[in-house]
């Protein structure tokens, strides 16, 4: 979910990013206890200027959503409403008119999202570790900060 977080960060409109676990029953997962859920990154997005089907779309494009992959790794989007359930589904029928093998991706409720542990957070950010010191964050400024999104 390291590069995931990067990629969608960098985007006009993206306001924080940060990685987690969701759609699972375990309770408090950590990345080493798992349980039923996915890695997965939260969005902080503002709709003025950049729309969920545009998240959608970023989705989409920058994985590959017919692989099948155990639960922790899998392809799945978590909505929020009924309108961006119905805006998932849109899109992944869009979506499977332009690859030959059959979507697997898992479209289903948000439920709660658990956050990772904060080493995994702004996890391309914390690798420079310059940059890091210079700038003298401490972990919730890390997780929280707009910029850093940014810099991720």
């Amino acid at each position: 979910f390291w590069f995931p977080e990067a990629q969608f960060a960098a985007l006009n409109g993206v306001i924080r990013t940060k990685v987690g676990f969701a759609g699972g029953k375990t309770l408090n997962p950590t990345y080493y206890n798992l349980g039923d859920h996915t890695e997965t990154i939260q969005i902080e997005y503002d709709p003025n200027v950049i729309s969920y089907e545009e998240l959608l779309t970023k989705f989409w494009t920058s994985h590959n959503p017919t692989s099948k992959r155990s639960n922790q790794y899998m392809s799945a989007i978590f909505y929020h409403d009924a309108k961006q359930e119905a805006a998932a589904k849109r899109s992944m029928a869009d979506r499977q008119k332009h690859v030959y093998r059959k979507i697997v991706t898992v479209i289903q409720p948000a439920g709660k999202f658990f956050l990772a542990e904060n080493y995994h957070q702004k996890y391309l950010f914390r690798q420079n570790r310059d940059l890091s010191k210079l700038l003298k964050l401490s972990d919730q400024d890390i997780i929280s900060s707009p910029l850093v999104a940014k810099l991720n």
